[in-house]
């Protein structure tokens, strides 16, 4: 399964995040593992140098095995720790909706 992890330059995320983001997504997709080909996490700024709510973006696209579209899903928050936190839970439970009706 490859991970990767992409920031832009303004998103704020440091090495150390990069690295704790590509854990927490190895963690969450290990279940999945044999059905999991890769998972692309985009780390964003939203506003920019702007500032305000809800202006950090994860977006984190995982290709699965047979499938002809990837699963793509996306979650914003006012930090980047949030924004992680909501991707994970959402493409977690994307997949485990995936297996149940499709049998992955």
């Amino acid at each position: 399964m490859r991970l990767l992890v992409h920031t832009t330059r303004k998103s704020g995320a440091s090495h150390g995040f990069r690295a704790i983001a590509q854990e927490r997504m190895r963690r969450v997709l290990h279940p999945f593992e044999t059905r999991v080909q890769a998972a692309e996490l985009v780390i964003a700024d939203a506003n920019g140098d702007k500032g305000g709510a809800d202006d950090k973006v994860c977006r984190l696209k995982v290709e699965l095995t047979g499938a002809r579209a990837p699963l793509v899903v996306a979650s914003r928050a006012d930090n980047l720790s949030g924004a992680l936190s909501g991707v994970l839970r959402r493409i977690r439970r994307a997949l485990s909706d995936r297996r149940v009706t499709h049998s992955l």
